[in-house]
């Protein structure tokens, strides 16, 4: 890369994380929000009030400002485009940028959502994904907890991707449930997540449309038991059918796309 090519790089990057930087001021935080209320308030509410601010006092420790985000975009975001042609830097969509910029307003302090929001936006910012970011994935992101992003993050990563998991041959439709719940239990479980909140974590992701299960039902064709053993009964069949039954856990199409852009890095 020449001097040049450098220099328009630098001065692109700069005015990147400036304009970037404009619009998360633009997104407000009623940091102040009780203070109307609290005069129209008695007194005894309104020392109600005062516990309440004091008891949100640790939170607005957390929330990010404007410096804070700059030092996110330039450490975090830029690093992932770093190897991105400066012809492929593109205005990402507000629809999907301002929410992201919002939410980190609240969620940054969490690493391993920062890490899905940096993702996100490094993508929205890029002419080769950009159109593959959508703004639902802001509002998956502000309903996931650190440990379903490190759970995601080690699904993602396994071999049987996007399967997390099947039963084949199940006889007993009863059993499906169970055996797919003992088995995600089990994967959670490698990164010291509790049964308890693996159980919220396999509806939560269903619910999100991240994962679903997948019931295949077929009729197969097999030897009588009799026949089997060499045994005949007039009057009875040779062959009999049996319903066999499969049951896959997996990402959806929807979920594939997400970890594409949230979690995935940059190609």
């Amino acid at each position: 890369m020449d001097d040049i090519e450098k220099n328009n790089r630098n001065s692109n990057t700069a005015d990147l994380i400036n304009a970037t930087t404009e619009l998360f001021k633009a997104v407000p935080v009623y940091e102040d929000g009780l203070k109307p209320a609290v005069k129209e308030l008695g007194k005894s509410l309104e020392t109600v009030a005062k516990a309440i601010n004091v008891a949100l006092l640790p939170i607005s420790g957390v929330i990010w400002g404007a410096e804070k985000f700059k030092d996110f975009f330039e450490k975090d975001v830029v690093q992932k485009l770093k190897d991105v042609p400066i012809e492929n830097i593109c205005a990402p969509d507000p629809t999907v940028a301002g929410p992201a910029l919002e939410a980190l307003k609240f969620a940054g302090h969490k690493e391993e959502l920062r890490e899905m929001y940096a993702n996100l936006l490094a993508n929205a910012l890029n002419k080769n994904t950009t159109d593959k970011t959508h703004p639902s994935y802001v509002e998956v992101i502000k309903q996931l907890t650190v440990e379903e992003a490190k759970l995601l993050q080690l699904l993602s990563n396994k071999e049987s991707y996007p399967i997390i998991c099947k039963f084949l041959h199940i006889t007993k439709s009863m059993a499906q449930p169970v055996l797919l719940r003992n088995k995600f239990n089990q994967i959670c479980s490698e990164i010291n997540i509790s049964q308890e909140n693996s159980n919220t974590y396999y509806d939560n992701l269903q619910r999100l449309r991240i994962m679903e299960v997948i019931e295949t039902r077929t009729q197969e064709v097999e030897e009588s038991f009799l026949s089997k053993n060499g045994l005949h009964i007039s009057g009875s069949d040779k062959f009999e059918f049996k319903s066999r039954t499969d049951y896959v856990l997996k990402f959806t199409n929807y979920g594939n796309r997400f970890v594409d852009i949230c979690i995935k890095d940059i190609p």
